[in-house]
This record gives C-alpha cells, sequence and structure tokens, in this order.
C-alpha cells in the first residue's frame, strides 16, 4: 500500500504541471489541409516572456493575436531575412496581424512595449 501512496504522491506534481503547460501560450500547431502557424520566443529573458499574456493563431481568421501585460508601444514584421516587411505604432495591449497575404516561410515579430527598452522577439513560422 505504501508503494502506491509514495507514486501518486510523486506523479502529482507532474500530472498538475502537464495541466498548465498544455495551456502554453505559445502553441505549436499540427501541420494539416488548415495550415498553422508555430510560435518561439527569440529571447531567454524571463522577465521580457513574462510580459505577454497570450499570442496565438487564429485559424478561422488568419491572424494572430497578440495580447501583453503592458502597453505595445510599436510593432515591427520582418522578414526570415529581418528586413521590415512592415512598422507601426500601436497603443494598447492587444494587437491582431492578419498574416493570410503572406507566403510561407519564417517572420520575425517584435514587439516594442510601454517602459521597455528592448524588443521582445518572436519567431513565427507559417505554413500555409
Amino acid at each position: 500500500m505504501y508503494p502506491i501512496k509514495f507514486k501518486l504522491r510523486n506523479i502529482l506534481p507532474l500530472l498538475l504541471m502537464s495541466l498548465f503547460l498544455g495551456g502554453s501560450t505559445y502553441p505549436d500547431f499540427d501541420n494539416n489541409d488548415a495550415g498553422g502557424i508555430e510560435f518561439k520566443m527569440e529571447t531567454t529573458d524571463s522577465r521580457m516572456t513574462a510580459l505577454v499574456r497570450s499570442m496565438r493563431f487564429n485559424k478561422e481568421s488568419k491572424q494572430i493575436d497578440v495580447e501583453t501585460v503592458k502597453s505595445i508601444m510599436n510593432v515591427e514584421f520582418l522578414d526570415e531575412n529581418r528586413e521590415m516587411i512592415f512598422t507601426v505604432p500601436v497603443g494598447t495591449s492587444s494587437l491582431n496581424i492578419s498574416v493570410n497575404s503572406y507566403p510561407k516561410g519564417v517572420y520575425f515579430l517584435k514587439l516594442l512595449l510601454e517602459d521597455e527598452n528592448d524588443f521582445i522577439s518572436t519567431r513565427v513560422i507559417k505554413d500555409f
């Protein structure tokens, strides 16, 4: 009887952690006919990654939905060569970027947040 309780006690934290990890704000989408977007944070600064509440790809509207803790002062969207596609001042904590017109490929989404000195950079892989 003790071995079972001991094992459940060790497994329970892992099960709880898997529930939280399952709701990741930067999901990998499977490669199906509808296509998707894969996000990979480019920064290792945990303080910066904590500033993004959510970043999701909406398959129905073919747009990236972003919500941050602070106001987004500026957004930059770059191609795989890091050449600017567009830059836009924002001024709110949420943002929707339509990616339907861009070809498959690797892009970089950079966000400058209020009271921050550096951009948060995220690699975006579009597979449709």
